[in-house]
């Protein structure tokens, strides 16, 4: 008999890219739940069309979050962080602990968890998208749950949405990332799948265990080469960005994720290349990213 997965986040990078690993195994079953309140998007279509089935969840209400877990051996949880809530943090807090509870009374045998460091308690100014998860990880500590906590850097495909490079002049682009000559953890976000399946295949070397997942480590200068490199005619620059002129931005939860980029800039995290490799076969370099997305990078500067 196969056993059940319920996907949280299932849309979502990292719970797609799970999802797609798992239905290439016949061991499992994949539950794709998706927020109630979230419109219909072209990624769970494709999952509908996939034949996943879909799990419409109020993450607001146990009752719905229990349908979603009903019967499930595993559960993954990724919580999304809305900046434009009233109080991002504990809505999010709130969300992923109604998940954990109602996980602990269906007695779900592994819960695989999103999570990232808590920015508050080391520096002491918050970022809601990194506390919340780092709090819903303390909530399963401390009722004691099978669980495995992953965690997950900046991604190659940020570079391409929220950090895409900004045209300066004609095939001279700027690299807006407030890190100066700190070097950022990275990672192809499609390949978590990858670490995530390993996670469910190997309970008895993950149970209990928090594994932080990587790519490649690069200053932004050293990003701006590899783009500068492979994207020819186009130059690539680090605007040297501070925190306080990334704070400036007009952007939801800027203030959250300014304090993230100090927190990132002062503290180096220990992610594990090692690791990761066992866990991710193939696991790609920004450098491999950036060659193999060469097309829909050049497109993307257009």
């Amino acid at each position: 008999m196969s056993k059940i997965i319920a996907v949280f986040g299932s849309t979502d990078p990292q719970g797609n890219s799970l999802i797609h690993a798992l239905l290439k195994d016949p061991k499992y079953t994949v539950r794709a739940v998706v927020a109630a309140n979230k419109s219909p998007s072209d990624a769970e279509q494709k999952l509908r069309d996939l034949g996943v089935e879909i799990f419409k969840t109020d993450l607001n209400d146990r009752q719905s979050i229990a349908k979603a877990l009903e019967g499930a051996y595993g559960c993954f949880l990724w919580t999304e962080t809305d900046f434009n809530a009233p109080n991002p943090e504990e809505l999010e807090y709130q969300q992923g602990e109604n998940v954990v509870d109602v996980a602990m009374v269906k007695k779900v045998q592994h819960l695989v968890v999103s999570t990232l460091p808590h920015v508050r308690q080391a520096i002491g100014i918050a970022a809601a998208n990194c506390d919340a998860k780092a709090r819903i990880n303390d909530h399963i500590n401390e009722r004691e749950l099978p669980r495995t906590s992953v965690i997950f850097p900046f991604t190659y495909q940020n570079l391409t949405t929220a950090f895409k490079p900004k045209k300066l002049q004609q095939h001279v682009y700027g690299i807006d990332i407030p890190m100066l000559n700190t070097p950022i953890n990275m990672f192809d976000i499609t390949q978590a799948g990858a670490a995530l399946a390993y996670i469910f295949n190997n309970p008895a070397q993950t149970m209990n265990k928090t594994f932080a997942i990587v790519g490649d480590k690069l200053r932004v200068d050293e990003i701006a080469q590899i783009f500068t490199k492979h994207l020819k005619p186009n130059e690539f620059k680090d605007t040297k960005m501070q925190v306080e002129e990334f704070r400036r931005y007009k952007i939801p939860g800027v203030e959250d994720l300014a304090n993230m980029f100090e927190f990132m800039a002062r503290h180096d995290l220990r992610y594990n290349m090692e690791t990761t490799k066992k866990m991710v076969l193939n696991v790609k370099t920004f450098e491999d990213w950036v060659v193999e997305n060469k097309t829909s990078l050049y497109a993307m500067l257009n």
